[in-house]
This record gives structure tokens, sequence and C-alpha cells, in this order.
């Protein structure tokens, strides 16, 4: 069974991408260019952060969001 808090912490970090990019698609309404980059910032910190914890935390019978 898949360490739960690494499960959790995958999740989080999951639900803070989508937001991030309903963020994201907002400012590109509003032609503001200068959330949609600071977004799009936070956007590659959690793309980082995750496949950080895929390379480094094992879990096997867990299946990652793509």
């Amino acid at each position: 069974m898949a360490h739960e808090y690494s499960v959790q912490i995958h999740d989080w970090i999951s639900e803070k991408i989508s937001k991030v990019k309903q963020k994201i698609k907002l400012a590109k309404e509003k032609n503001d260019v200068k959330n949609k980059n600071y977004y799009k910032g936070q956007l590659q910190e959690l793309l980082d952060i995750r496949q950080y914890l895929k390379d480094q935390i094992d879990l096997e019978t867990y299946q990652y969001h793509q």
C-alpha cells in the first residue's frame, strides 16, 4: 500500500495545479499579462515539485496524475 501521507501530498499538489491553470485561463481572458506570467511561474514550480516527488518517492500502487 502506498504511503498515505505521500498520496495526500500528491493529491494536494494536483489540486493546486488545477486551480492555477484556471487562474491562467482567466488572466488570458482578461489580457492580464502580469498575473498570467505570475501563475505560469507558480504552475512550473508545482510541476517541478510533483516531478521530484514522482522521481524520489516510489508509490507503486498509486496512479500519478499526468
